[in-house]
């Protein structure tokens, strides 16, 4: 494990996560044979978490924020709802995931975003599944794309993050790329839901409700491995930043 709280008060802590309710059980039973205390979480949507934190800065309840990118920790250190801690094991950390001078956060995990697709409805729909990006603007996907919404979830603002990166011009920034912002404007046209859940558009497609998504790639692994016909196609490039942890200011 790469954190711990400064306290443990009662035996346990609780940590913020947009991890699904059984991944962090099993997280949490690792976590308590290994500490001792006790893990309790509440899994809600990214962008849900830095609001609830920002609400409560006057009187924490959460302990840890769990799994969230390095650029929105930037954002929640300068609200300060973030305490500076490094565990002494971050020496261990790979060195892809390491922050050096950043006193705050420690990264943890690392998944690409992907494209999400349910095998057994592209197969009766006669269809390939997207290969890249661009891809997801073809007239025969409309209304077919589910992807989180980027104002509530953290894996819908790093897909728009990605899209005004790559597509941007020598000289602009990723906010002034015309042909990012061209891209998900057309790509807005192909859209039937965007989710308030980062985790909910793969869920949505591997139990055949939306034959495609945008998502990270963990996401897709989790449901596979539960026996759900869902696939991905990883495109190039793309997006992966490593996931991060952090102790919540007054914890």
């Amino acid at each position: 494990m790469t954190f711990a709280a400064p306290s443990f008060a009662g035996g346990k802590i609780l940590v913020y996560s947009p991890w699904k309710d059984e991944i962090m059980r099993q997280f949490g039973e690792v976590f308590e044979k290994e500490t001792g205390v006790k893990l309790e979480s509440i899994n809600i949507s990214t962008g849900e978490i830095f609001a609830r934190l920002k609400v409560e800065k006057a009187r924490p309840q959460a302990d840890i924020w769990h799994s969230v990118r390095a650029e929105l920790l930037d954002k929640a250190k300068e609200e300060g709802v973030l305490a500076s801690y490094k565990p002494a094991n971050a020496k261990d950390v790979l060195p892809p995931y390491v922050y050096p001078k950043e006193p705050t956060f420690t990264g943890t995990t690392m998944y690409p975003l992907v494209i999400a697709y349910n095998v057994n409805t592209l197969k009766k729909m006669g269809l390939e599944p997207p290969k890249a990006y661009q891809d997801l603007l073809d007239a025969k996907w409309k209304d077919k794309v589910v992807m989180p919404h980027p104002a509530a979830s953290g894996t819908g603002y790093a897909f728009l993050v990605t899209m005004v990166q790559l597509y941007r011009e020598s000289g602009e920034t990723g906010i002034q790329s015309k042909k990012g912002w061209d891209y998900l404007i057309k790509l807005n046209n192909n859209m039937s839901q965007y989710t308030r859940s980062g985790s909910a558009p793969a869920k949505l497609v591997a139990t055949g409700e939306f034959p495609i998504c945008i998502t990270f790639y963990d996401r897709v692994f989790q449901l596979a491995s539960e026996g759900y016909p869902i696939a991905c196609t990883i495109p190039s490039p793309t997006f992966a930043e490593p996931s991060c942890s952090a102790i919540v200011a007054g914890a």
